[in-house]
């Protein structure tokens, strides 16, 4: 950490700013424990501080683009296999354009990448960052609840997957047991699946995962009659886009079923 010497030096500190470096040096030392934590700068902040590209300076920046988005979708991926094991190459590239096809809906796509990118603020985080006194998790009380568990793991929220589990199972007629691959990720696999099928399956997952996350703090489980609602809610709007576009019958071979059970 740099004395206040040096930096009345070079900024032309006033000796009454003194206390206040002070302060501020406390507020470091006890909130990093060290003072000597430099942040790592990113490959394209390095290229930055290069200064002038000069020739071919375009396709240079371009490709450290390329590479750093690869390096951290790597990393993603590790943190995920940490969590539901080994992710085969054709699975994770499934998992990275969910997003874009599971669904219509914006809202949903947009949890979706927050889901794969763990984009929430879990109680692990949160404690780490000084803004809870514990990491447990609010439902049940597990230490340490970490995103996965957040989602999957915690046995409250596991139970309510298997109710999930339980309704497609009986709108598609199969016998399905979810797994955090496809529940999570929207990898449907080997699923054994028509097309049409996945794509309500993918649906009725996305429902879900945004049911978890709108009652994040909650005690319990979001509840059953709170997903069907959902469900019909999309089922309305995507007849609404598939009429627009000419193809209802598309949109009877996906939510056919649905409308089945639901009558």
């Amino acid at each position: 950490m740099r004395s206040f010497e040096d930096l009345q030096d070079t900024f032309a500190l006033n000796k009454t700013q003194f206390h206040k470096y002070l302060q501020v040096r406390h507020a470091l030392l006890t909130q990093v424990q060290t003072g000597d934590n430099i942040p790592v700068s990113s490959p394209m902040e390095r290229r930055a501080l290069m200064g002038n590209l000069g020739r071919g300076g375009v396709s240079q920046v371009y490709r450290t683009l390329i590479t750093s988005t690869a390096c951290s979708l790597e990393e993603l991926r590790w943190k995920w296999e940490g969590w539901v094991g080994p992710v085969e190459e054709e699975d994770w590239t499934e998992a990275l354009a969910a997003p874009h096809t599971l669904t219509m809906a914006t809202r949903l796509r947009l949890i979706q990448t927050y889901y794969l990118h763990t984009a929430y603020l879990t109680p692990s985080k949160m404690h780490k960052a000084g803004l809870r006194p514990t990491a447990d998790c609010p439902r049940c009380m597990s230490p340490d609840a970490d995103f996965f568990h957040m989602v999957w793991s915690c046995s409250t929220i596991n139970t309510y997957w298997k109710m999930i589990s339980r309704e497609i199972s009986l709108t598609l007629q199969v016998d399905m047991e979810l797994t955090p691959l496809t529940s999570l990720l929207g990898v449907m696999g080997d699923s054994g699946l028509r097309r049409a099928e996945r794509t309500l399956l993918g649906v009725a997952c996305l429902v879900a995962k945004r049911d978890i996350v709108a009652d994040w703090k909650a005690n319990k489980a979001p509840a059953l009659t709170k997903w069907k609602r959902g469900m019909d809610w999309c089922a309305q709007s995507e007849k609404l886009v598939y009429e627009a576009r000419g193809c209802p019958n598309k949109y009877h071979k996906i939510w056919g079923r649905w409308e089945g059970m639901t009558i």
